[in-house]
């Protein structure tokens, strides 16, 4: 139940967002809003959200959207091409993606990631475990 009511929420915003958007060119066709699906993960991602299965927050979102909106306006102020607007928020969303993977590497240690013997979560607990110390508290 709780499936089917997120696809028909999904298809309402979609619908409405397609009404809006065709009340604002005067017209409809299937290619009218190309581009919008780079600018919605672009805003998600730099607002924190990871692409391998990551949560975001609406906050995060909404930041990410700002400095897309920003982004993108201040480079038509500065009369700078569509096609280079396109690079630059490919670049700033690579650059996200690229943040996002050092903090999850600082966050959790990966193997091999420093250089020293990599340790498994499995080997960590089972060296905790085999502490004299830990034994007295959990015994």
């Amino acid at each position: 139940k709780v499936q089917v009511s997120v696809y028909m929420l999904s298809g309402i915003c979609a619908s409405v967002a397609g009404l809006i958007l065709s009340s604002e060119l005067t017209s409809a066709g299937p290619t009218a809003g190309n581009s919008y699906e780079l600018t919605a993960i672009a805003a998600v991602v730099i607002g924190g959200a990871a692409l391998t299965g990551g949560r975001g927050n609406i906050r995060g979102t909404l930041v990410g959207a700002f400095v897309i909106g920003f982004l993108s306006d201040g480079l038509v102020i500065i009369g700078v091409s569509a096609y280079w607007q396109t690079v630059f928020t490919g670049a700033v969303i690579v650059l996200a993606v690229l943040l996002n993977a050092i903090q999850y590497r600082r966050r959790v240690k990966l193997p091999g990631s420093n250089g020293g013997p990599s340790t498994s979560p499995q080997q960590a607990g089972k060296a905790r475990t085999a502490d004299p110390a830990h034994e007295k508290i959990a015994g």
